[in-house]
Order: structure tokens, then sequence, then C-alpha cells
């Protein structure tokens, strides 16, 4: 059985620059669909720099002191405590 479907012609152009030369639209489509990902697939994807990573843990850091600091006057910062 096949079925009809609408794509953006930039899709389109997409599934041909990526397509083997003997593959079938359908065996395109499923080899992507097939790649599972987890997250230790996307290990070394982002790369940035040591400076990056150490600013990245700064702020971090500082969202859970905030967040902590919040969450602690929301429960205890009220009238008649």
């Amino acid at each position: 059985m096949t079925k009809n479907i609408a794509i953006m012609d930039s899709v389109y152009e997409e599934l041909i620059s990526r397509k083997k030369p003997d593959e079938s639209f359908s065996r395109e489509i499923m080899r992507f669909i097939d790649k599972k990902k987890t997250i230790a697939d996307l290990g070394g994807a982002w790369k940035i720099t040591d400076k990056e990573a150490d600013e990245m843990k700064k702020n971090i850091k500082e969202l859970k002191q905030i967040t902590t600091q919040k969450k602690f006057s929301e429960k205890y910062d009220r009238p008649g405590w």
C-alpha cells in the first residue's frame, strides 16, 4: 500500500541529497526513523571551550542557589512565622 504526502520543496531537496542511489524514498525515510537517539549518542555533539563549560557550570550553580532560596522563601517567609 502506498500513501501520498505533501512536503516542502526544501525537504524534498534534502531527501534527494541524502538518498542512496538504489534506495527508495520510503527506505530512506525508514532509515532516519530507525535511528533512535539516546543521551549517550549526543556525547561530544556540542563543541564548547573549557571557558564556556566553566561559565555554564557557574551559571547552573547560581540558578540552583536562587531556586533553593526562592523555594525556602515561599515556604517559610509567610506572615505568622
